[in-house]
């Protein structure tokens, strides 16, 4: 049971952050790669901009999710997920980001997992 609690959490985790990246790709294409096209660059930062202000947000209301489960297989995956989908919209619009919002958001994020450790894990015994 532990292996089948395994895997649907490591499933949960990589099915959403890339579900999250694929919406966004569906709503806001990416540009055809290849710096010989006009415009491009700018193109591929209006696209990592907007995976950045889908991805983060999925991905903390995934983790707040994902503590509030009482499913330890979902709520792990969701966790888990959500700080894979967070990380994709970091990971393509780290440079183009204002350090303002890198770290108000890298905040958010911070107070929200510690909000979490605090008061939905269980206390070891003792």
């Amino acid at each position: 049971m532990l292996a089948k609690k395994f895997a649907l959490a490591v499933a949960l985790a990589l099915v959403f952050p890339t579900m999250i990246d694929h919406a966004v790709r569906t709503i806001s294409a990416p540009p055809l790669s290849g710096e010989s096209n006009p415009g491009w660059q700018e193109k591929e930062k209006q696209f990592e901009r907007a995976l950045f202000y889908v991805a983060v947000p999925c991905g903390l209301i995934a983790i707040v999710s994902g503590a509030l489960l009482s499913k330890q297989a979902a709520g792990a995956g969701l966790m888990f997920g959500g700080v894979f989908c967070a990380l994709d919209g970091y990971y393509n619009y780290w440079d183009g980001l204002p350090y303002a919002e890198k770290f108000i958001s890298l905040l958010i994020i911070f107070a929200v997992l510690m909000a979490i450790s605090f008061t939905r894990l269980e206390k070891a015994p003792g």
